[in-house]
């Protein structure tokens, strides 16, 4: 005996092409948004001997820079590439903590250059001046690699959260 069967047609209208096209659109800024989670999160893990390095945090695009020009930084910035967002620090020294740390080693006396500088020294309080010191070395301490990390759901929900706004405006 034959049993009946009912099926319902479900009409599908395809709008991915049209939202794939929007995000595109909006990547940049929701990169950006996403940078700002990251570089928050890693200047709150920054070393904070003098607060230079965790002030000289920067989001870098082809169109904006949050980077301002500051005593000690780097003097060749890096260029960031066409749809991406560049997170980085300035200081000069930043990449030391970050990546290798540094040796002990000796900074020896340095007599006058050719540019006509005063001799180099270091001033110590109550001891005077020296003109040769041992450094002691200094461990790699990272913080940017690991905010990364931590910070990626919550950097991709801002990414997401802007890309909807923008979304619901052009509705």
């Amino acid at each position: 005996m034959a049993s009946e069967q009912r099926t319902k047609n479900i009409s599908l209208n395809w709008f991915g092409d049209e939202i794939a096209a929007e995000i595109k659109q909006h990547k940049e800024a929701g990169l950006w948004a996403m940078g700002g989670v990251i570089l928050e999160d890693a200047q709150g893990r920054a070393p904070r001997a003098s607060g230079r390095l965790r002030a000289s945090g920067f989001l870098l695009s082809t169109k904006r820079t949050t980077h301002h020009k500051q005593m000690g930084d780097r003097r060749r910035m890096p260029q960031a590439k066409a749809g991406t967002v560049l997170v980085g620090f300035a200081s000069w020294y930043s990449n030391l903590f970050e990546d290798s740390g540094v040796k002990r080693h000796a900074i020896p006396y340095a007599g006058r250059s050719g540019r006509g500088r005063k001799r180099k020294a270091l001033q110590i309080d109550g001891l005077g001046f020296r003109s040769a010191v041992n450094h002691p070395g200094m461990r790699r301490r990272p913080f940017l690699a690991p905010a990364v990390d931590a910070s990626k759901d919550e950097g991709a929900a801002a990414f997401a959260l802007l890309v909807r706004r923008k979304l619901e405006r052009e509705r």
